[in-house]
């Protein structure tokens, strides 16, 4: 086999391998997306955009081997797959563009009109492919029976750049006119899709026939996916009011943290209670109640933060603070009053008619022997004994 042989060989092999190699990332994305990802018009758009993807992915392997004489089929058969997989791009980016015009909950979505009248490009673009047959202006079918590109084969990146270019100046103007920084990020996720899409096209077209539109695509896909998946995920392990950690990743936190606990490397572990929390939500409603907790969640993150500490809502009006590297047998009190000097400055910031304290509990965790439940029982029980005493001397 001559070196030629050898590295047309490699190269039918490497693109065909490539190529299932983003079929398996489409198809592993379809399986996960679900309605804990998006809603049901979400679904079925992302579903489509994927199996748009997953055809033109097919069909890029037979083509391949098919042109490689790996796979036995007439020049005239070979010649039409290639025109036809250039169609499934378009036809990816058409669904994308629904996908976002939902996301960005665009009135086009609802209107009838609006949605036959942006849909001409595309359907424009497949009728010509139709025609292409007798009329070859997109392609043409030649005496030889070999297929070659006709005088608007260039329409397919045009049906691409009409989608693409829309969303891109919708998710501008959008991006200016809301101030939300959440919406704004999914503006620029749709934004960033198209872009990775549009410019490896491009350069798939300089240094044609490579698989780098079919990577730079399925990386597109991937961004997106965790883009989408991200505010579930913290939607899990957050807490919706304070935004901080929730109990259940405060529970992996801590047997995280024990795991590596030694007298050389122990943490402290505080739960803090909001003094007569009760009080402010029966005097001053449950809306002031959820700022006082929110304006005490800043304050905990604020002294956590200058010892690298993690903070999560144990429940209620309870917080939970882990801080490790503190070995000063005074730094429960050096904690207690920072916290006190943050709760005073929070207060203020956040505008609560009342002032605010807190009642802590610790204990001391230094060893990977140490057992998570005694560790919270002794820190609740100081608490418990501190409220106490906090109660007796506002009752004296």
């Amino acid at each position: 086999m001559s070196d030629l042989s050898v590295l047309t060989f490699r190269y039918t092999y490497v693109y065909a391998a490539i190529n299932v190699f983003c079929v398996f990332i489409a198809v592993l994305i379809l399986s996960k997306f679900n309605s804990y990802v998006g809603s049901n018009r979400e679904i079925r758009l992302f579903r489509a955009m994927s199996c748009a993807y997953l055809c033109y992915l097919v069909l890029e392997i037979v083509w391949v081997l098919a042109a490689a004489g790996t796979i036995p089929l007439p020049d005239l058969a070979t010649g039409l797959i290639k025109v036809l997989d250039t169609m499934f791009i378009p036809l990816m980016v058409y669904f994308w563009f629904w996908f976002a015009e939902v996301r960005f909950q665009s009135k086009s979505v609802n209107s009838p009109s609006l949605r036959i009248l942006l849909s001409l490009p595309l359907i424009l673009m497949v009728v010509l492919y139709l025609t292409s047959f007798f009329s070859g202006i997109v392609f043409k079918i030649t005496p030889q029976h070999t297929v070659e590109p006709g005088p608007l084969i260039a329409l397919t990146g045009m049906v691409d750049n009409f989608y693409g270019i829309t969303i891109i100046l919708h998710a501008a103007i959008l991006y200016l006119k809301k101030k939300n920084s959440h919406l704004q990020k999914d503006y620029l996720v749709q934004v960033l899709f198209i872009v990775i899409c549009t410019v490896s096209g491009i350069l798939d077209a300089i240094i044609a026939p490579t698989p780098v539109m079919t990577l730079a695509i399925a990386f597109a896909f991937v961004y997106l996916f965790v883009n989408l998946l991200e505010p579930q995920i913290h939607k899990v392990y957050s807490d919706a009011l304070t935004g901080l950690s929730n109990r259940r990743r405060a529970d992996q936190y801590l047997v995280e943290a024990a795991e590596g606990a030694s007298p050389d490397n122990p943490f402290y572990l505080f739960i803090a209670d909001v003094n007569h929390f009760k009080r402010i939500n029966d005097t001053l409603g449950h809306l002031e109640g959820d700022r006082a907790l929110r304006a005490v969640a800043d304050a905990i993150v604020s002294v956590a933060d200058t010892f690298h500490g993690f903070v999560a809502r144990w429940g209620g009006d309870e917080f939970l603070v882990v801080i490790g590297h503190a070995n000063e047998e005074d730094f429960p009190s050096q904690f207690a009053a920072a916290l006190d000097e943050r709760l005073a400055y929070y207060t203020k910031w956040h505008s609560i008619p009342c002032s605010l304290a807190v009642t802590l509990g610790h204990s001391i965790c230094d060893s990977s022997e140490d057992d998570i439940p005694s560790l919270i029982e002794t820190a609740d029980r100081m608490l418990y004994q501190n409220r106490r005493a906090n109660l007796a001397e506002y009752t004296s």
